[in-house]
């Protein structure tokens, strides 16, 4: 199972990437939405995402073991990472001429998400 947390979809579009991703390719997951109620560090807000993600930072993806259901999880923070990862382990595309396609689809994406924030820093 995955569980894609994030916060206010109305405020950041960084965070928003990762679930337009899943959208479009039509990768299942589930949505938890977190409260947005500041950055201090007192904020709820705040104090959720640092109980599940290593940098403190949203969005992050949870991902069980279903092997181990009792090891840890696999939590992924980084948009970009979190796309390359789910794409690539939904649509088991691999780099080669037989998916070139996809991969090129893919990169496109990451792409795109990279330029518009850099336009917007």
């Amino acid at each position: 199972e995955i569980t894609l947390f994030f916060g206010d979809k109305n405020y950041s579009s960084w965070s928003m990437r990762p679930w337009l991703v899943f959208h479009a390719f039509g990768i299942q997951f589930t949505e938890k939405l977190i409260p947005f109620d500041g950055f201090s560090e007192s904020s709820q807000f705040k104090q959720t995402v640092a109980k599940y993600s290593p940098a403190g930072k949203d969005p992050f993806l949870q991902c069980s073991n279903s092997a181990s259901p009792q090891a840890d999880p696999l939590i992924i923070w980084e948009p970009l990472a979190i796309i390359e990862y789910r794409v690539d382990k939904t649509l088991s595309l691999r780099f080669g001429p037989e998916t070139s396609p996809c991969t090129l689809k893919r990169a496109a994406f990451a792409l795109k998400c990279r330029v518009a924030f850099l336009r917007c820093a």
